[in-house]
Parts: C-alpha cells; structure tokens; sequence
C-alpha cells in the first residue's frame, strides 16, 4: 500500500507540474484567463506577389449589377500582350466578379497583337477571332460580352483609345456584334458601348 500511495503522489505531483506548465493555476477557483494572458498567432499572407519584373495589365469582367469591373492582373513582359489579357478575360473570373462570355469561348487569335504598353498605337483594326463558344450568348448578355473584350483591349492601349477599333470573328470568319440593340458588321469602337475613363479605373 506505501509503495502504491508514493505513486499516487508522484503522479499527482506531476500533473501539477503540467498544470503550471500550461497556465493552470492550481489554487483557488477556476477563472477565464484575461485577453492579454491568451496567445496569439501571427497573422498569415494568402496572396503571393507578383514578381517584381512582372508588369501589370487589365482585365475587365462585371460586377453584380453588370457594369464594368476592371481589376489588375501580371505578366512576364515577354508575355504581356493583348491576347495574353484576352486569354485571361475568358478563364473563370475571380471571387466577387462576373462575365458575360459563355464559358466555352475559347481565343483562337489576335491581330495585331500589340504589347501592352502605354504607347502601343495599332494603325489598323485588331481582329479578334473566337471559337464557336462565343455564339452562344444572346440578348443583353451578348452586348456584355463584346463590351467586354472590347474594353479589355481599351484599357490596355489607353493611348490608342480615341481612335481603336476591334473587328470580331469565329473560326476566321466575320461576326455581327450589337451596337444599340442591333448587329453591326463593321469594327466596333470603345465609344459603341459608352466608354469612359472611369472603365479603366481597378476594383481589384
């Protein structure tokens, strides 16, 4: 029986020790500990910089009531040209935007492919040509989804804006595109869907 009660006592001296290890108290009632005796945990990034040679460049989706949400992407400066921002503007848009292209759309090419930079001036209409994907929007949709890839490019060439043009085409072939409610078979201009500088201007 001695030997067993030394046990128990040095087992209960041990988990004594633990209690004041961990902040226990082991006399008295128990207590909520106070907001300065509690840990805290260093906060965590979830987002990843962009590295610091890659340059920015503008995809414009929609927000919730369908106006325009431009917001800031990156890229390799080898890579920064307008299909790359195209090609972006067709993925999924990210948490807390919209797109009016249906999801199939796919962008077979772009010419010319202008560098995006501040300077860039094509000195003729860019040609976008997309798959079969993009004929299956219509109605209000389908002029949101032209208003989109239109003032994607718009804001990538800002020195461009007053006098681009952007022709449409599926599988090389011409589209009609809506302008005020009815299609049109000529290069549309930023100014056919009432652009203005504020387009431009990131939500993200």
């Amino acid at each position: 029986m001695r030997a067993l009660g030394c046990r128990a006592m040095a087992a209960l001296g041990a988990l004594a020790l633990v209690a004041c290890a961990c902040g226990v108290p082991t006399t008295g009632s128990p207590r909520a500990l106070e907001r300065s005796e509690i840990p805290q945990l260093a906060p965590t990034s979830t987002t990843t910089p962009p590295p610091s040679s890659d340059l920015p460049f503008t995809v414009v989706w929609l927000t919730s009531s369908n106006t325009p949400a431009p917001a800031i992407r990156y890229a390799p400066e080898q890579a920064n040209r307008i299909d790359n921002a195209l090609g972006v503007l067709l993925g999924t848009p990210p948490e807390g935007f919209l797109t009016a292209i249906p999801v199939a759309t796919r962008l077979n090419s772009v010419n010319p492919n202008p560098a995006i930079t501040p300077t860039s001036e094509p000195s003729e209409p860019i040609t976008v040509d997309l798959s079969n994907g993009f004929q299956e929007t219509s109605g209000p949709d389908e002029l949101l989804a032209v208003e989109q890839v239109v003032f994607t490019i718009a804001c990538n060439l800002p020195q461009a804006i007053p006098h681009l043009s952007v022709n449409f085409e599926v599988g090389g072939n011409p589209l009609e595109v809506p302008v005020n409610g009815s299609p049109v078979a000529r290069p549309v201009t930023p100014a056919d869907y009432q652009f203005v500088d504020g387009d431009c201007t990131p939500t993200s």
